[in-house]
């Protein structure tokens, strides 16, 4: 994990070491990000990010069957600056629309877009767009 004050950090919750040592190398070759953390279970990312204060977690999808709403609150909580990002295995509609509803500010199935993801969320916006994603919570 390499800290740099002039990137935008970033915590990793997600069950899997090989994903999370792929997305922190992913992560941490981008000129403006950097792995601030990670977690395998979400009490370890609740203490955790209490002292980091992330300006992005990605949580795996897995991790939204505990309760969505209580997960992402409970993160946003300790970090308040932090957005959240799923990540998720597969292509569920219904999944996507509720972790917008529950707070994440994007959503996505792909790892490939997981860059995409986290900038376009650090804008501000929503991913994977403002439009498909008001169409989701529609």
């Amino acid at each position: 994990m390499n800290l740099n004050e002039n990137k935008r950090t970033v915590f990793l919750l997600h069950y899997h070491p090989l994903v999370r040592e792929g997305l922190v190398q992913l992560i941490d070759l981008q000129p403006d990000l950097s792995v601030c953390g990670e977690a395998i279970d979400s009490t370890a990312a609740v203490t955790e990010m209490a002292g980091l204060h992330p300006d992005i977690t990605i949580i795996d999808s897995l991790f939204l069957s505990e309760s969505p709403m209580d997960l992402i609150s409970n993160l946003t909580r300790v970090a308040p600056s932090t957005k959240v990002v799923v990540l998720s295995a597969w292509e569920n509609e219904e999944d996507a629309k509720q972790a917008l509803l529950d707070g994440a500010r994007g959503y996505t199935s792909r790892s490939t877009q997981i860059l995409s993801a986290i900038r376009r969320v650090l804008e501000g916006k929503l991913f994977p767009g403002d439009e498909l994603c008001d169409a989701l919570v529609a």
